[in-house]
């Protein structure tokens, strides 16, 4: 019999129930702050046991303090702190069932002909192959405890929309919603979901030049059929129903939420990245 044959859940239990992560562990790389810290925050309030991964592990301490979570200082561009930070994650919560890739950059929104070769190369190692490495990495402790596991990836729609600028940024989200499906197939076996939220313009430190800018805040909610920035609680549901029971047989998708931007699909093309 598979490991996950005995998964499958009952029709008819309440959503309730099913949204309850009491008894799961979960890291949130890039849990300090933005996007990150939202879904923390949510997994918390869900009951998870979470654990904050932040570079600065001084902050990350501090917000873990303020939600009651775990912290571990954390560059996902080294694989031994990596190994380190999932260490200490077990030591102090036990196996660990969720993970979530919020940790990355942003571009420095130059254009394709004034990329710096050093800047491509540091936004690409954060970005792609720190996902890559975190997942590998906990992937492999989730395989071996085999209780399953659930990973969301943090895309953006600058996956599928061009731009003049911050093709780097661009490329990493594209290579990351392409291994992903890869991911799912290969972790299946293992009662491993996979997915990957495509988030637009949310307000975040990220993205403070822009919203914080009059003339360049308006620009997103003129493009956004909701006609507004995105907040981090935006996607706080959806991250928290695919690393729920519910989302057991969800595998391999990209979901997004924009507002309508990409639906859309227009008038866009002179922003840099979300």
């Amino acid at each position: 019999m598979p490991a996950h044959a005995h998964r499958a859940r009952p029709y008819g239990l309440p959503m309730s129930i099913e949204l309850d992560l009491t008894g799961r562990t979960a890291i949130v790389t890039g849990g300090a702050k933005g996007i990150g810290l939202g879904i923390a925050r949510a997994f918390r309030e869900a009951g998870a046991q979470v654990s904050v991964w932040g570079r600065d592990q001084e902050t990350a301490g501090r917000v873990a303090a303020e939600i009651g979570a775990h912290a571990a200082g954390c560059d996902v561009r080294d694989r031994a702190r990596v190994e380190a930070a999932l260490a200490d994650t077990v030591a102090a919560l036990g196996n660990v069932h969720i993970v979530v890739t919020a940790a990355g950059r942003g571009a420095g929104l130059r254009p394709f002909l004034e990329l710096p070769e050093a800047e491509w190369q540091d936004v690409l190692e954060t970005n792609l192959t720190g996902v890559f490495r975190t997942c590998q990495v906990v992937g492999c402790h989730m395989a071996e405890h085999g209780e399953g596991g659930k990973m969301v990836l943090l895309s953006s729609v600058r996956a599928a929309m061009g731009a003049p600028v911050a093709s780097d940024y661009a490329a990493t989200k594209g290579g990351l919603e392409s291994m992903l499906r890869c991911m799912a197939m290969s972790l299946a076996p293992h009662d491993i979901q996979v997915n990957a939220v495509r988030p637009g313009w949310i307000r975040t430190e990220m993205t403070k030049r822009m919203w914080s800018n009059p003339e360049q805040g308006s620009a997103p909610t003129a493009a956004v059929p909701a006609g507004r920035w995105g907040e981090p609680a935006d996607l706080a549901g959806l991250v928290t129903y695919l690393v729920s029971p519910l989302a057991s047989f969800h595998t391999g998708d990209v979901i997004t939420v924009d507002g309508g931007l990409t639906a859309a699909a227009g008038g866009e093309t002179r922003l840099g990245e979300p």
